[in-house]
């Protein structure tokens, strides 16, 4: 996705949607898969709980994301309560950005899925 970061939800929306659609169909270009800064790398759809992602050269992270699964983790009481987790593993090229960035970057991600409203809202 190109600038992402001044795009409304929904023209990234609009954006990926085209880029899936271009995938599937065979028709995505040099230029639509060259110039990233960050890949997401979806394992999910596979059945993985955690991947480790390799970085493209060139890129200054790659977002390695595994499937939605549902664990007992004990509650505020030490009770057990069954809860939604999805894995997440952040690889980051060091030459390029230093490793509290990419956890900044992390912490962010995990912000807003833990409260996409706030995505949707633009809070």
């Amino acid at each position: 996705l190109r600038d992402a970061a001044r795009l409304s939800l929904p023209a990234l929306a609009r954006q990926a949607g085209d880029l899936v659609e271009r995938a599937r169909t065979g028709r995505l270009t040099a230029a639509d898969t060259s110039g990233a800064a960050v890949t997401v790398s979806n394992a999910g759809m596979h059945n993985v709980a955690y991947m480790t992602p390799i970085i493209t050269p060139g890129q200054a992270m790659i977002l390695g994301v595994g499937s939605v699964r549902e664990v007992f983790r004990p509650d505020a009481h030490g009770q057990p309560e069954l809860r939604r987790e999805l894995g997440l593993v952040l690889a980051c090229d060091h030459r390029l950005l230093d490793g509290v960035s990419g956890l900044r970057f992390l912490n962010r991600v995990v912000h807003y899925l833990e409260r996409p409203l706030q995505l949707v809202l633009g809070a």
